[in-house]
């Protein structure tokens, strides 16, 4: 009935509060509401096609998946003469970055078209730019989506609107475009002089900036533009543009324009926070090196202090290197490098995994860490005398229990030695053998890189292009990895600055995380197909929501999960800590209780292998655990989440999650029983594009290849779902379980953003 109210040319409301009910109740059911979709994009009316668009957009923000076909049918719905329905399709495409290719063309025809200028409010087809009754004007949809496709066809409407007395405040579209749109450099550095000041933050220079920070090299000259933009806003997006122009930063004056913000007040903190990886309370850095270039703050030494460089004195570096800091033997912070120059042995420390200066006594340790360890052992040696004479001490050897934190007690023997106990209010600090921390950092990133090529391909595809193993060595020198990596190491510093502030608590980390994921949605190297609803929940904690207002609530993507790894690895939480946090860091982009749920379930995983459990133990616990968490809501972590239709109280929300995690479990338990290791393991644990099916077919892939992590991955790169996070989680328990002796050595020094992973993995190995 009512398709055949619209065929008569009546509007009919009802049918989009229909069309949503029926996405809603399909749910993760993808080909069900692709199939609808579909329907709906080919009917006859507006009305439906418009639904239909609709419909497309929620489907591609909420799953992930192949979805070539619908993005190529909403493409050829653009040239409909309907302003209605060609608004319908601009909408769809405007964020969707890579996964747009399909309607290029389309888009392209589209702008070729369409007016200028579009005023708000006109009933008329979107132009390259829309202007407002105040206030700036904005880049229209059509256009900032085929920028962010990096199509150089976007290029001559951008340049028109560049020339534009008051240009769109989200030009930085352009960055899309990369060094392609080096010829803008020039129109750019002119804009950045001649733009008339702005109340508040500039979103036009913060936009010009970061193009410029894209363009690499090729933007060199616009060094004093950006030095200028620094000393005037330090809250810009200079600091990344200079950072990426490396040496060209560094002879365009910019250390001393560094240091004259760090020793004028207002700027202190923000130039140290901004211009390198130190905190505010260590040796103000190089943007270039991020090496210290003296005049101290908060305490810091000043210019002529031990370890000070002189402006301009550094070299340029592919990568700054690791933290200033690492957590070394007991886990108490101890000063840059484990000692030594590098002119001297510059031999990886079996402690801190840093490279310095050996001794003769510490054999494989540095100077450092080997006196940190005497001091353990003696320490160790007088709780024996103490203690155990009284009351014996057992030989049994540590079980795959894992450790947990104690109010009475604490274990004073590492593993694999008699343990005693003792009366301690200290946190039990779990012992990871073979560099387990950095084996699962560095394993996660490895499984991203040889599954990014192929998320989007089936099998066939794939055996036609990379053989039956599918991708099986990092491509590039570095490897590039996915925002799976770069939004694991956000969680992981915002994790790590929470750890050295304690007590950790929800409201200490929460923030720290908030900053962490907005500095991801600024960054220019978020190009890596990132998944929408990361995307949307990321611009609402930069516009300072709430994060309960700011998630999405119905999305239970494998984002959710894919991240989670260092709240596992972390180490003296208590279970229901890390329970908390390990919800939290997914509740903030992805609502929904599958997600929650399956994040705990990833963390804990982690944290089992790397305390010892067996693989073949692994699937029973994680029942285990769903049964005994099943009506468990942390609300000191998750605060009003559950509020919301059809939710009369907080346990029946988190049951929900814990329910669809189990049938997906069992599924686990049937497929790693067959133990077909040939089949793709999308077909019998999910494609893995939701956080249930990502968390049981990575560990499928582990499961099947327990002593063999290469294959591990190298099974989830070859796989017809969400390959990159199917392999980075299938890696990073791979790595958690062998540690990380047990990944190929030339891997560490390709893959991107190296010095982060090992920076976190020193921190908790």
């Amino acid at each position: 009935m009512l398709g055949a109210e619209a065929g008569r040319g009546r509007r009919v409301p009802e049918l989009g509060e229909l069309v949503g009910k029926i996405g809603l109740a399909l749910g993760d059911r993808r080909a069900e509401r692709v199939e609808l979709v579909e329907g709906l994009l080919r009917a006859p009316d507006r009305e439906r096609r418009a639904y239909g668009l609709h419909a497309a957009g929620v489907l591609l923000r909420s799953l992930r998946g192949p979805y070539g076909d619908v993005v190529a049918l909403a493409g050829r719905l653009l040239a409909d003469p309907e302003p209605r329905v060609s608004g319908a399709a601009v909408g769809v495409f405007r964020d969707l970055f890579e996964l747009a290719a399909p309607a290029a063309d389309d888009l392209a025809a589209f702008l070729a078209d369409a007016p200028r200028v579009r005023r708000q409010g006109e009933d008329r087809h979107e132009g390259w730019i829309t202007v407002y009754p105040s206030g700036l004007p904005s880049v229209g949809g059509a256009l900032t989506a085929l920028a962010r496709l990096g199509d150089v066809r976007a290029l001559p409407p951008l340049r028109w609107a560049l020339e534009l007395d008051e240009p769109p405040d989200d030009i930085g579209v352009l960055r899309g475009l990369g060094e392609r749109a080096a010829e803008l450099v020039p129109l750019i550095r002119r804009r950045l002089r001649d733009l008339p000041a702005q109340q508040g933050f500039d979103h036009r220079r913060f936009g010009l900036a970061g193009a410029l920070g894209r363009l690499g090299p090729a933007a060199a000259a616009a060094v004093p533009e950006l030095v200028a933009l620094l000393r005037d806003d330090p809250g810009s997006s200079a600091h990344h543009a200079l950072r990426r122009l490396g040496r060209a930063a560094a002879d365009g004056g910019t250390i001393p324009v560094l240091r004259a913000m760090l020793a004028d007040g207002p700027h202190r903190v923000a130039a140290a926070r901004r211009c390198g990886p130190s905190r505010a309370t260590r040796t103000p850095t190089c943007p270039c090196c991020c090496r210290g270039v003296g005049g101290g703050v908060r305490g810091a030494g000043g210019a002529g202090a031990p370890g000070a460089r002189p402006p301009g004195s550094c070299a340029p570096r592919r990568r700054p290197p690791a933290r200033d800091r690492a957590r070394c033997g007991s886990g108490s912070a101890r000063p840059r490098r484990c000692g030594g120059s590098r002119a001297t042995s510059r031999a990886r420390c079996r402690c801190c995994g840093r490279r310095g200066r050996r001794t003769r006594t510490s054999g494989s340790m540095s100077r450092a860490c080997s006196a940190r360890w005497a001091r353990r052992r003696r320490r160790r040696h007088r709780c024996r005398r103490r203690s155990c004479a009284g009351h014996g001490a057992t030989t049994t050897p540590p079980t795959a229990t894992p450790i947990t934190r104690s109010t009475t007690t604490r274990s004073c023997w590492p593993r694999a030695r008699p343990r005693c106990e003792r009366s301690a209010d200290r946190r039990t600090m779990p012992v990871m053998d073979g560099r387990r921390a950095s084996g699962t950092m560095f394993g996660l990133a490895y499984g991203d890189s040889l599954g990014a090529p192929t998320e989007f391909l089936d099998m066939k595809q794939i055996l036609r292009r990379f053989g039956p193993d599918g991708p099986t060595q990092l491509n590039g020198d570095p490897a590039l990895v996915t925002d799976d990596t770069q939004m694991t190491i956000a969680v992981g510093l915002g994790l790590r600055d929470a750890l050295a502030n304690p007590p950790f608590t929800p409201e200490l980390v929460a923030p720290m995380w908030r900053r962490r994921f907005v500095d991801w949605l600024r960054s220019p190297d978020n190009n890596r197909a990132p998944g929408h609803t990361c995307l949307r929940a990321c611009a609402g904690l930069e516009e300072n929501r709430p994060w309960v207002e700011a998630t999405v609530h119905g999305s239970k993507g494998c984002g959710a999960n894919m991240r989670v790894a260092p709240v596992g690895l972390a180490p003296g939480l208590t279970d229901e800590t890390r329970a908390g946090a390990s919800q939290l860091q997914a509740a903030m982009t992805h609502g929904h209780p599958t997600g929650l749920a399956a994040s705990e379930l990833t963390a804990f995983a982690v944290r089992w292998l790397a305390d010892g459990m067996a693989p073949a133990d692994l699937p029973g616990a994680l029942l285990d655990r769903c049964a005994g968490q099943r009506a468990v809501y942390h609300g000191r972590w998750l605060g009003t989440l559950w509020e919301r239709p059809g939710m009369t109280d907080p346990e029946t929300f988190i049951a929900r999650g814990w329910d669809e995690c189990r049938k997906v479990l069992e599924r686990l338990v049937d497929a790693v029983a067959r133990g077909d290791r040939t089949s793709d393991p999308c077909e019998s644990t999910g494609g893995g594009w939701v956080a249930e099916e990502a968390l049981a077919t990575g560990l499928l892939c582990f499961l099947l290849f327990p002593d063999d992590p290469v294959r591990a991955i190298w099974r989830g790169a070859a796989s017809s779902g969400d390959s990159d996070s199917i392999a980075s989680l299938a890696g990073a328990f791979a790595g958690a379980h062998l540690g990380m002796e047990a990944w190929p050595d030339e891997w560490a020094g390709r893959i991107e953003y190296a010095d982060e992973l090992a920076g976190l993995g020193a921190a908790w190995d």
